[in-house]
């Protein structure tokens, strides 16, 4: 896909773009795709081309006639820091502010979180070798953590430490820098908003529930020995 629809097809292709959460891996000469630019979320460049900016909220909502919602939105879908200003969650925006327009009084959810399932907070949170309930604890609090990120991270190397955790979370949106002016790879992450906090608050539950059910279940059982397992 790289070397033939992109880097070998210069005759049809002036320009591509690729978009995702995390950077290509293994993009070097001795793969189908090497010389290209990439930008993440801390870089400057297109930081307000990714999502909308909170002008563009307001007129979105002033136009859909809810305006009076803007403070709902704010505390909702906005928080992500790209670069160096805040940016929202357009898919939430769009499908919030359609379903308000059709219904006023509709309570205010977490749409892009229905697409993702959430399964990285699965994993992180039932993964034996991290442990991680102090700092989600910390998190849902309203504070915050510091992390190391690398963006050379990739999917593959999720549980390697807690730094590629971290590092995973905020650049697929779960995390976002504390601070617009925040530099550097050492960060302090915060949780964005509303539906990410929802989230975490859903899958912690979920979680603690899965181990009481099992310690419960530890307590209740019996030993069984060879010479009365026979009249359980």
């Amino acid at each position: 896909l790289f070397g033939s629809a992109l880097k070998d097809n210069s005759k049809l292709l002036k320009r591509a773009v690729i978009t995702g959460c995390m950077r290509i891996a293994q993009a070097d000469i001795f793969t189908g795709i090497n010389n290209f630019r990439w930008y993440g979320i801390q870089d400057e460049v297109y930081e307000d081309a990714l999502g909308f900016t909170s002008q563009e909220v307001q007129r979105i909502l002033t136009n859909a006639g809810i305006s009076e919602r803007g403070k709902d939105f704010k505390e909702w879908y906005d928080g992500y820091v790209f670069g160096r200003i805040k940016i929202y969650c357009s898919w939430d925006v769009l499908i919030q502010a359609d379903n308000l327009r059709k219904k006023p009084r509709q309570e205010m959810k977490a749409h892009w979180l229905v697409t993702s399932e959430n399964e990285i907070l699965r994993q992180m949170l039932r993964h034996p070798g991290l442990d991680v309930e102090g700092e989600i604890g910390a998190l849902l609090a309203g504070g915050s953590i510091s992390a190391r990120i690398d963006d050379n991270v990739t999917y593959d190397y999720l549980h390697a430490s807690k730094d590629n955790l971290w590092t995973v979370l905020y650049q697929t949106g779960y995390l976002t820098k504390e601070l617009p002016d925040d530099n550097g790879s050492l960060l302090g992450l915060v949780i964005p908003n509303k539906a990410i906090r929802k989230a975490y608050e859903d899958e912690l539950v979920e979680w603690k529930m899965e181990n009481s059910d099992a310690r419960q279940s530890t307590k209740l059982s019996k030993p069984c020995f060879p010479s009365t397992c026979w009249k359980a």
